[in-house]
């Protein structure tokens, strides 16, 4: 289960540039590139990959770059998503433990529902950001 958003931008770069523009933007911070084809990118997140786990609520869980050319322009659609499994597991644990032991446990979930909140907040922000990065003349 995932929620999926959308982004367009154009630019007046080069086709062979964007696609290098994404390549790097795509290997930086650890992404896993699933499909790479003539005119689109799709990636997943490398949720195995050694490092921070702090920046996990800003990155984005995965998605497909899309380049097409029109006119003299070049226009880039990026579908992303943020996965609900981990959220759904977590609740489902918490509602678990509440059952068996103590309802008060409940209490956490609103506070669940905000940390999940902020981290879609933030991996729009992180979207929003990659795709400046590579339409930026």
């Amino acid at each position: 289960m995932k929620i999926t958003y959308h982004m367009s931008g154009t630019a007046d770069i080069q086709t062979s540039e964007i696609f290098e523009r994404i390549l790097s933007l795509l290997d930086k911070p650890g992404y896993v590139i699933l499909q790479n084809t003539g005119k689109t990118i799709e990636f997943k997140d490398n949720l195995w990959r050694f490092g921070s786990r702090s920046d996990v609520f800003g990155r984005v869980d995965g998605g497909r770059f899309e380049i097409n050319t029109e006119g003299d322009g070049v226009v880039v659609n990026f579908d992303y998503h943020v996965s609900l499994v981990f959220w759904i597991l977590f609740i489902g644990f918490f509602t678990f433990f509440a059952l068996a032991k103590d309802i008060h446990i409940l209490y956490f979930i609103p506070v669940i529902l905000i940390i999940f909140y902020f981290k879609v907040e933030n991996v729009k922000s992180t979207a929003k950001g990659m795709i400046k990065g590579i339409l930026k003349s």
